[in-house]
């Protein structure tokens, strides 16, 4: 493999230990293997994220998360669960050496009716980073 790199000469061959390449076909599949344990994480956490009026199939009616390749929708009840869940993503991604991209990161909130939008409070959210950037994996 070759690697482009201002301190690596252009002949020079470079080891890759970990990681995939960037486009590399085995690599969304290889995500999706992994993250299924995140979304079974999820699902242990916050059980009760479900379509109320389908109770017959447990298993497949659990709406706490989408995924579309690398990107995820959380869907929480309230603000205090979509944090919890916010947590509990970034506690996975912590163990699995990867990190939430902050500042791709929104939150869209809706409210049952008018009423309740002017009577609830403002939420903020946030991902905290335990490690430097400087020593990220």
């Amino acid at each position: 493999m070759r690697v482009l790199h201002a301190l690596i000469d252009q002949i020079d061959e470079v080891d890759i230990l970990r990681g995939l390449p960037e486009g590399s076909q085995l690599s969304p599949n290889l995500f999706g293997i992994r993250v299924a344990e995140l979304i079974l994480e999820l699902r242990a956490k916050f059980p009760l994220l479900q379509f109320p009026q389908i109770t017959s199939i447990d298993d497949l009616n659990w709406i706490g998360a989408f995924l579309c390749v690398d990107d995820m929708v959380l869907i929480a009840r309230c603000p205090a669960q979509l944090q919890s869940m916010i947590d509990a993503c970034q506690d996975w991604a912590e163990q699995s050496r990867m990190r939430i991209n902050h500042e791709k990161t929104e939150v869209m909130m809706f409210y049952e009716t008018p009423s309740q939008r002017t009577t609830r409070f403002p939420s903020t959210f946030h991902i905290t980073t335990y490690f430097p950037l400087s020593q990220s994996p």
